[in-house]
């Protein structure tokens, strides 16, 4: 903060210098057994792993953090994938629509632009697998059904939250296993099959846009050649155009000219 004091009749005194918030972990004793740690913004989230503290007052007395472990953010996190998933569903279902309008001899047939696509049709199939398929390597839990995920017959997701609590309070480092696992966890699988369908590379929906803009470019380069070609059509229609105008206009001239003649009077002696 900068203040202009020119001209004012005001100064200022320092009665508390700023400083970091300290924080002690631990004894104090001689031993030195604690750890101290200083933050500029009164939070610590590097003391203790999962867990940030903000120090609201100071304190002359050992203070006490109790820390219970809760899923509530890891439910809200799994009913935002399910509403997700889901808009991902509806959408593919629009985009292979199939419909028809009008009457039995006159049907208007309606279809989603990526209808009969081989590419849209994988991805649906590699969504599925990933939300039913089985998972080893990664912890005691094998499926996404195990956790309280379900799948209808329309590719829908839900969440069952009592299963959940149900298995979070029995076997809680089992789910956090079944997520996090290296490799063979459910967040490394599904980040390695989105990478295959949608990565940076030769994924399968890259390769098939850049076979679509191939298509593109080569209909452009013909779209471009046809346009030449009628243009120059076209010059040539129109020389010929004014080239029978300028006839016209002289035979037209002519005919006037023509009947513009008047007979010759006879002479006759009386």
């Amino acid at each position: 903060m900068q203040v202009e004091l020119e001209g004012l009749d005001l100064e200022f005194e320092e009665i508390v210098r700023g400083q970091d918030a300290l924080i002690l972990v631990g004894s104090a004793d001689s031993l030195g057994a604690g750890i101290l740690a200083s933050s500029s913004s009164n939070v610590f989230d590097q003391i203790i792993d999962g867990v940030e503290l903000t120090v609201l007052d100071g304190a002359t007395a050992p203070v006490s953090v109790n820390v219970t472990r809760t899923d509530s953010k890891l439910k809200t996190n799994m009913k935002l994938f399910v509403d997700q998933y889901n808009k991902v569903i509806d959408k593919l279902a629009t985009l292979r629509s199939f419909s028809t309008d009008g009457s039995e001899t006159d049907p208007q047939v309606k279809t989603g632009i990526l209808f009969g696509s081989r590419e849209l049709l994988a991805v649906e199939r590699t969504l599925s697998d990933m939300m039913t398929g089985r998972i080893s390597g990664a912890g005691d839990l094998r499926s996404l059904a195990e956790v309280g995920f379900d799948v209808d017959e329309e590719g829908k997701l839900s969440f069952d939250e009592a299963k959940f609590d149900a298995l979070y309070a029995s076997n809680p480092n089992g789910i956090r296993q079944f997520f996090t696992t290296e490799e063979s966890g459910v967040t490394a699988r599904f980040k390695s099959e989105i990478d295959r369908l949608t990565g940076i590379g030769d994924s399968l929906l890259l390769t098939k846009t850049r076979t679509l803009q191939a298509r593109i470019d080569s209909s452009e380069e013909r779209s471009a050649a046809m346009q030449q070609s009628l243009d120059r059509q076209r010059t040539r229609l129109l020389k010929q155009f004014f080239t029978l105008e300028s006839t016209i206009q002289k035979l037209q001239s002519f005919q006037t000219s023509i009947d513009s003649i008047q007979p010759i009077t006879t002479l006759t002696s009386g």
